[in-house]
This record gives C-alpha cells, structure tokens and sequence, in this order.
C-alpha cells in the first residue's frame, strides 16, 4: 500500500461494504454505480493501471480487511484476469455470466445480487420456497448481468415487486441440499455431498427424467437460460421423490423400449454409462445400490462375473442362474431343461442373441421346481411296460390327454417323451377306491388286452374305456393286483360291450345314397346329382360302423316333404312330361336344363304360391 501514491486513494470516495453471500461481479456493480461509474468494466479500467490484483486493488482502494473479502462469493469478471473465490470444487463455467436472476421479495428487502443466484441450475429462492424470476414484469424482456440500474429495468420496471411461482417440495428439498453444501453443513441424506457433485448429478441424472432425454449425458445447451435449468432440476427432484420407487419406475421404462436386450449397456443405455462412469464418486452409491437392487429383482438375464462395473456381491446375489447351472445343481441333461421349460413347467426365459444362439436364465424358484417335476417324470418306455401296451395305444391315450406330458415330442420337437408318473401310476390304481361287480363264475370277464387284441374298436373308444374305468362308469369284475399292469384288469365283457354299443351312432338313423335313392323311388344318378347340389343332404362317417357318405333318415323325410319331381307332377295332371314343363308356371329348381341334373324337381312351396 505504501508504494500506491496517496492520490490513488482518493479515486473512490465511496466504499459500500460487500454484504454475506454477495456476488463478486454483483459488488463491483454496487461499487462502480456508488462512485459515477456506468459498468464495472469502466472501473477496472481506472484501477488497472496500478498492474495489482483485484482483491489487491479492491482492499487497497475500498480499505477492506481480509476476511471482509471472504464475503464475496462467485467467479470474478473475465476481464480482471482473477479467478474469484468459488466453492471447492466449482468451476468458472458452473456460473452464469449471460442473464441476471433474481428473486424479488429478496432484492426488495436488500439490493445486491447473491452469489447463489448466479449458479447456472439454481432455480429457487430458498427463503421464500419461490422459482426466482428472469423477465421483467413489464417488458418480459431478460437482463444482462451488467447493467445500469441493479433493480431498475431499461424500461423503467421495478425488478423487486411481485413474486415468482411456488416451488415443489421436491425441487425445494433439492435446493436445500445444494445450500448445505456451500455451508459445508452435513445432512446426512441422499444429496448429502459438495456443490460440485450436486451440479454434477442434477446435469447427468435429472436428463433421464426429462421427457425427451438428451443424446449426450453432461451437454446441455442454453443452461444458463431459467427454463431449461428448471425443467432439469425438476426433473432431478421428481426422481429422487419417494426414493427409489420414481427410478426403478424410470429403469422399467428403459428395459420395456429394449426388452430383447441381453446386455446392461444395451437395455440401460445412456443412463447406465452416467451411473457408472460420470457418476463414479463415492457420494453417487446410492444411485448404483438402486439400480442393483432393480437388477436383481426385474432383470431377467444373467450378471455375468466379468461384468466389473457392478459389485461382486450383486452379482453372487443375483436371483437368476444359468442352464449350465441349473443342470449341475438338479443333475439333470440341459435339453430336458429347455423342454421343461418351454412347455411352462418350470419358470425361465429365453433370449435369442442377434448370432441366432438363444440363451436361457432361470430363477432360483426354478430348482425345486425342476426337481419337484423329475421326481414326477417317465420315460415313454418305462410308461409303456408298466402299462402292458403297445406304442400306438400309448399314443392313444397321450392325445386323449389321459396321459399328459412334460416333454411333447409332438410340439416341443425332443428327442424323447417326458410323461408325468402320476398319470401313469393312476392307471395301475384303477378300481382300487370305486365299486367293483361281485365276482359271479358264471359272468363272462374281458381284459383290456383281449379288447384291443380281439374288439374292433373305434378311434377315441379305448381311451374312453380306459377313462370310464378310472371315474368308476365301468366297474371292474375283480380287484387287481398290487402293482398291476392296465391290460390285467377285468371288466365284464356284457356290460362293456353294452357301454360301447350305446356310445356309437345309431346305424338304423343313416342310409347309404343309394338306399337314400331306393327310398326316394329315384335312380341312383339322379340321387347323387342332389347330394352334389346339396338339395339332399348328407354327412360324413370317420368310424368303422359309420363310414363314408351317409344321409340321414330325416333328410329323405325332409326331401320328399319340400320337392317334388316333373314325373309325378305329370302323373297327377294326366299329361306328358314335356307338356307338363310347358304348363307349370314356376321354374324348376333344377333339372338337364337347369344345372345337368338328370330329372326335374320343383319346390312344393313355389308351386302353391303360383297363380
């Protein structure tokens, strides 16, 4: 101070004191207004002359003690060369140097600008719990940083009246963590971390709440303006609301836009680079301790272990196993696995990578119940020679479902058959708790394999035997032995054989065509014409006592009561056949001449209406 000539000292008459928590660029405003100075710019270009720093030169010039000068927070002017007195671990670029906020109960009860309200995604006044203000409330128009008049707009607004809106409570609880930060005050929460870490998460993390989430993590453009750094910081409060429920939320989002996706990187995306590598510091663990906990309830893949991102006791915890482990663990093949599984008994999922091989995961729920269904399985062969019947009748009674499958050969394309031992032991317990026929050595007995060897049964009839038998419709003559095989057991052979007859159709109901065409007094061309054009009508046998084209009893009946033919109308008008079709004033319905049927026929109906 003693080398400054004592006329140096007289250039500022005027020395304000710097206010707690003023703004460095804000109080050299104050300073350069107070002594006839339009901008702090045209100050410091009167005291740079003396090639001092700013703080020098301001506590030379405006005689302020040290710790007066630890007041004043926030980067310096870019044209002072000084970088100012910032929080640990701010940048420069982490303050706005464009457009002024402020919050207008707070400037009206003191005027200086605060240096809080110069960080670019501070958005709230945490006084007042009020979004601070960017516009004038006359003109709309935004104010530079550097102006005339710190409370005055250029168009003569008052900036201090009025109030902004009121903030949630969720973006307030965001703020107030940021303003622990700068008191060095610990909270012990969530946002319990630096200023710088704080800036760091709302940029990297509240994107992903945004409605259209930015293509590149940290970059956001116009930061400086108010409403884009309230709608980040929004955001980042909505999805630390009720913790973690919001963001499990968000990551089932992500996984159901990708729900092919075999990887972390390719389900998460962007979101699990930020996690992982921008939000690497220890204070942001409690983001990755949510997102594991996600993983390890709704992830339906595996965590591989040279994954090294994710904690080694996530992935040792991780509820789902592979099929090579599963197998190991039930002592089973891996084929019968993925039969099992892709038939729906035990739980797993499937995913077919993009080289076309498909890889499954299983629930730790899957073991007991992979061991439960083997314990409940039986090859086809060992089900064939305990049931006494050949492959064909085994086919049989699968389709009927009287025995079910694990593994169907059929639809699942395995190499071999997985049936369920239950089914199978069940048939072996026929009788055993309903009524049986009392033994008479007069009453003639049957055994299944008799009637399969001996009976011409109809497609369907022994698997309905075989079921009427176990309900206890079909009684059996005598108990079977423990451990006895289905073809063993004794039914009696009249009431089966009367169970049979009464389940197939009526023969006497149908008639073939040409004993259709005899009861109808037609010749058999003629009959067959009619049931091509469906004016008889017909259906069709699949069994060896209904076989082929037959038409019904009724259908004749039916004919004959709606159509009559051009002969007998003939016959009844004693006249010729040709002079008959000449004289009937109807058309007939068909005929050679009508559709090639060999005879004419008429609708009764048509004739009666005639004139």
């Amino acid at each position: 101070m003693t080398n400054l000539p004592r006329t140096a000292l007289r250039r500022l008459p005027l020395r304000p004191r710097p206010c707690v928590g003023e703004s460095t660029p804000g109080y050299l405003l104050r300073v350069a207004h107070a002594n006839g100075y339009e901008t702090p710019r045209a100050l410091w270009s009167a005291l740079r002359q003396w090639n001092y720093p700013l703080d020098k030169v301001i506590r030379i010039f405006l005689r302020l003690p040290k710790e007066k000068l630890a007041d004043l927070l926030g980067p310096c002017p870019a044209y002072t060369g000084v970088v100012g007195n910032l929080p640990d671990g701010m940048r420069v670029d982490d303050f706005n140097h464009h457009e002024f906020r402020w919050c207008p109960q707070c400037l009206a009860e003191s005027e200086f600008v605060r240096a809080i309200w110069e960080i670019k995604l501070y958005c709230v006044c945490a006084t007042h719990r009020t979004v601070l203000t960017d516009r004038c409330p006359c003109c709309q128009s935004s104010q530079p940083m550097m102006r005339g008049a710190l409370a005055r707009c250029e168009c003569g607004a008052n900036l201090a009246v009025g109030n902004g809106p009121p903030a949630s409570a969720a973006l307030t609880t965001l703020h107030d963590a940021l303003i622990a930060g700068l008191e060095c005050r610990r909270t012990g929460g969530l946002l319990d971390m630096p200023p710088a870490h704080w800036l760091r998460l709302v940029i990297y993390f509240g994107q992903f709440g945004l409605a259209r989430p930015l293509s590149r993590p940290g970059q956001v453009a116009g930061l400086h303006q108010l409403p884009t750094a309230l709608a980040l910081a929004t955001a980042t409060g909505d999805l630390l609301t009720d913790w973690p429920s919001r963001f499990h939320a968000l990551l089932a989002q992500f996984q159901g836009s990708a729900p092919a996706a075999t990887r972390l990187g390719h389900a998460f995306g962007r979101l699990y680079q930020a996690l992982y590598r921008d939000l690497a510091a220890p204070c942001f663990q409690f983001l990755r301790d949510a997102f594991e906990a996600y993983l390890n309830e709704h992830w339906f893949g595996l965590l591989a272990k040279r994954n090294r991102r994710l904690r080694t006791s996530t992935v040792d915890q991780h509820p789902r196993q592979s099929l090579r482990r599963l197998a190991t663990n039930a002592e089973s093949g891996k084929r019968v696995i993925k039969h099992l599984a892709s038939a729906g008994g035990i739980d797993g999922t499937a995913t077919t990578l993009a080289s076309g091989r498909t890889t499954w995961a299983f629930p730790d729920a899957a073991q007991p119940q992979l061991k439960t269904l083997l314990s409940d399985s039986m090859n086809f062969s060992d089900a064939r020679k305990l049931l006494g019947i050949s492959k064909r009748r085994m086919h049989e009674l699968i389709d009927a479902k009287v025995l079910r499958a694990w593994v169907d050969r059929n639809s699942a394309q395995a190499a071999a058959w997985l049936l369920r031992k239950s089914d199978v032991l069940a048939l072996t317990q026929i009788g055993r708790a309903s009524d049986m026929i009392a033994p008479d050595v007069h009453r003639q007995t049957v055994s299944p394999r008799q009637v399969l060897k001996a009976w011409k049964l109809e497609p369907g009839e022994f698997p309905a035997i075989v079921r009427a038998a176990k309900s206890g419709a079909l009684r059996l003559v005598r108990q079977p032995v423990e451990g006895g095989r289905l073809c063993d057991l004794l039914l009696g052979s009249f009431e089966l054989d009367g169970w049979i007859k009464a389940g197939r159709p009526q023969l006497d109901l149908f008639l073939s065509v040409d004993s259709a065409a005899s009861k109808l007094g037609l010749k058999q061309q003629v009959a067959y014409d009619l049931v091509r054009n469906g004016l008889l009508a017909t259906v069709h046998g699949d069994t060896r006592a209904l076989r082929g084209r037959r038409v019904p009893v009724k259908a004749v009946e039916d004919f004959g009561a709606a159509y009559v033919s051009l002969a007998d109308l003939a016959k009844i008008r004693g006249v010729g056949v040709r002079r008959a079709l000449a004289e009937l004033p109807t058309t007939p319905i068909c005929g050679p001449t009508v559709d090639g049927t060999r005879q004419y026929f008429y609708r009764r109906s048509s004739l009666l209406a005639a004139p």
